[in-house]
Parts: C-alpha cells; structure tokens; sequence
C-alpha cells in the first residue's frame, strides 16, 4: 500500500469518476470503523505479494517466497467474506466491486502450497532444502523417511533375517572399509542360507551382505542427495505453476494494495 499511496500522490487522476470511486470507500470505511479494523487486522497477515512474485518472475525466487505467497492467498477468503457486506452497502461501487472480484478464485493454488511447504524455519534458497513436507509427494517421502530413519531400517532388516535363519546373535554392524554387512559367530556358521554373500572372516565371527542389505546401503548413502534433488524438481514445478497464474496474482497484488490505502 505504501508504494502505491507514494504513485496516486505523484500521478493524480484527471478523471472525476474513479476519484469519486475511492471517495466513496473512504466515507464507507471511516462510517464502518469495525469493519476498517477488521480488514486492517487482516491485511497484517499478507505479505509483499508483488515483490515475491518478482522475483519468482525472474528465477530469483526462493521457499520463503513460496510462503510469503502462501500466507497471502491464506488471507484472501477473509478479506473477500469482509468486504461483501460493504460491496452492498456502497451499492456495487466499481472499486470496491473490482478489488473483491481479483481476490476471488485462488483456493487450489493455495491449497497446494499448504500441503506443499513447512510453515516453520524455511531456508532462503532452494538449494539448501528441507522446505517441502515429506507427505506432498510420495517420491520425496520415501527419500526423507530413509534419510531420517535409516538405523530403523537396518534393524528392521536385522531382527528379519535372525528370524529367517535362526541365527543368534545376528547383527548389522559397518566399517568403513565394507560397509553394512551382517555379522555372526562361527558357531553359527552352519544355519547361513546359500543367498548369504560371503565378506570377511575374522577369529571368531563370520561377515556376509545380501542383496537386500546391499540395496539399502546404496539407497541410505544416496537418499539425502535425492531427497534435495527431488525437492529442487518439485519446487521448479510450483515455480512454474505460479508463473502460469502470475497474471491474476498481480491482480490480487494490486487489490490488496488498493485496499491498504484505502483503510489507511
């Protein structure tokens, strides 16, 4: 409202009607102070609309971009349902009219950005992740819950295979040298399935991988870097999904610019 208070101060209109339009709001609002205070209330949990989508426009955006727009959109049906009673009570001023149509129709896009971004601590860049919920994509959400809860999985995988074999103690155990492996005494040496893969013989313990070990090991040590790259795609796609609606965005922009000199 600001920049747009500072361009109505140095480009004055020269047309009656349209300075009439917002006269007669003024008067509305300075009668209807609750409903002034209400709107105003509302207004404080936008955010800079147009500059966000600036710099979406220009690839410079980043996730806190995402949720200055997600905020905004959040608080556009309160500010429509507030405004209906004045749209009657100034009988349809083409103002007010206008600037309650272009807050209408943004309930998908913001209901996509919910289910899509955290709502606490988001990082400036999109490179540094962890800003998308692990629930807005399945493919995302299998790469968060390896990276986060891998040790749950190797023990999974351990109580499995003692139970499978009979094997006790049977443990994962790792080094650095090979790895994940499964490790058993040589007492046990006879109970070992034919899938086992020999790794190591040690004075008193016996080390094998399995396929499946060897394929959870693979996915624990790529699963960070494929959950970023997987979050940088799906960011580009609600990049690109904002782009598509960037047109009425810039409306809405401008709506709650106008509304916020207006109440001013």
């Amino acid at each position: 409202g600001k920049r747009l208070l500072q361009q109505w101060l140095v480009a004055p209109l020269a047309s009656l009607a349209p300075l009439q339009q917002r006269q007669q709001v003024v008067d509305l609002l300075a009668k209807e102070p609750r409903s002034r205070a209400e709107l105003r209330d509302t207004l404080r949990g936008t955010s800079d609309l147009g500059r966000a989508l600036s710099r979406i426009a220009l690839d410079r955006g980043g996730p806190r971009d995402l949720d200055a727009l997600r905020q905004t959109l959040n608080q556009l049906p309160d500010l429509v349902r507030r405004l209906q009673p004045l749209l009657t009570a100034s009988n349809q001023n083409a103002l007010l009219k206008s600037i309650t149509k272009n807050m209408e129709g943004f309930e998908h896009l913001a209901a996509t950005l919910r289910s899509a971004l955290l709502t606490d601590n988001l990082p400036l860049l999109a490179r540094d992740g962890n800003f998308l919920q692990a629930t807005y994509d399945k493919q995302l959400g299998e790469h968060v819950d390896l990276a986060k809860n891998g040790r749950q999985r190797l023990l999974e995988l351990e109580r499995r295979e003692a139970e499978a074999t009979g094997i006790s103690p049977l443990k994962v155990r790792y080094n650095k040298v090979w790895g994940y492996f499964l490790e058993e005494t040589n007492s046990q040496i006879s109970k070992v399935p034919e899938r086992y893969i020999h790794r190591q013989t040690t004075t008193n313990n016996q080390r094998f991988s399995t396929t499946e070990l060897m394929e959870l090991e693979r996915a624990l040590g790529a699963a960070e870097a494929n959950a970023l790259a997987r979050e940088l795609e799906l960011f580009g796609l609600l990049v690109e999904k904002i782009k598509d609606t960037a047109p009425r965005l810039l409306g809405a922009a401008e709506a709650l610019a106008q509304l916020d000199v207006l109440c001013a």
